[in-house]
């Protein structure tokens, strides 16, 4: 039984118990306004009981609007972590049109390869990029840079990267364009995005994973994750049913 009805029982045992003591010899009339002539509307005397009924039910109402804050906070959507379930059906997905795509640029996007809905972030930049190496795992460390290019027909400085620090599962989603570091609001945990994500400060233990990118047509997709095995070790990633 939890908190709430607790509480709701015990407002309705002294409810009942408080009308019980009302006896009948007791249920003396209380008197009402007088009602002007011509109202439409006819007095009525309210009795003891009632009033006592009426005083008891209220405090049971009171009592469930106080518990309302309560539950809420706990069904409530955390408006960052995870994304809403649904949104995006399993599979590639379509970012943008490489006519919206210009150097420079940084684009969020939701994916799911496959368990749930996840934020992604889309880099333009004016020169070619380090993609991270297949093979890593968490305990290599916090730069895994120097792997090959795997994306198809894409422009050599874009790349793209899951949104899910590897600290606590936050989203690193402030850019800075100036600096080229992506920070995480919860704990200042710092990558360097065009290095393969890799970690330049902060408790962050691994590089956010990166996605492999596909050009179909005149757009840009995310088509899966460039090594899944690296997303498998991460323990934020497993823990919150990522992989």
């Amino acid at each position: 039984m939890s908190a709430m009805e607790k509480r709701w029982g015990v407002v309705k045992e002294e409810a009942a118990s408080v009308e019980e003591d009302v006896t009948p010899s007791e249920e003396q009339d209380v008197p009402v306004a007088p009602q002007g002539p011509g109202s439409g509307i006819v007095a009525r005397k309210t009795t003891r009981r009632e009033i006592v009924k009426y005083a008891a039910w209220g405090g049971i109402g009171f009592t469930a609007l106080n518990s309302v804050p309560v539950t809420l906070k706990f069904i409530s959507p955390d408006p960052d972590w995870p994304a809403p379930p649904g949104q995006v059906k399993p599979g590639p997905v379509r970012i943008a049109s490489v006519k919206e795509l210009i150097p420079g640029s940084f684009t969020l996007y939701k994916f799911n390869f496959g368990k749930m809905t996840l934020v992604g972030g889309l880099w333009y930049f004016d020169e070619d990029v380090e993609h991270q190496r297949r093979g890593a795992t968490q305990a290599a460390g916090k730069d895994i840079s120097g792997g090959q290019n795997e994306n198809l027909n894409v422009p050599g400085g874009m790349v793209s990267f899951c949104l899910l620090c590897t600290h606590l599962g936050c989203i690193p989603k402030n850019w800075d364009s100036s600096t080229k570091i992506l920070t995480c609001p919860c704990h200042n945990g710092l990558y360097d995005i065009r290095n393969g994500a890799a970690v330049v400060g902060g408790p962050p233990p691994a590089a956010i994973p990166e996605i492999r990118l596909e050009r179909r047509g005149d757009d840009i997709w995310a088509v899966d994750w460039k090594d899944v095995d690296y997303v498998k070790t991460l323990d934020v990633y497993r823990n919150k049913g990522v992989v």
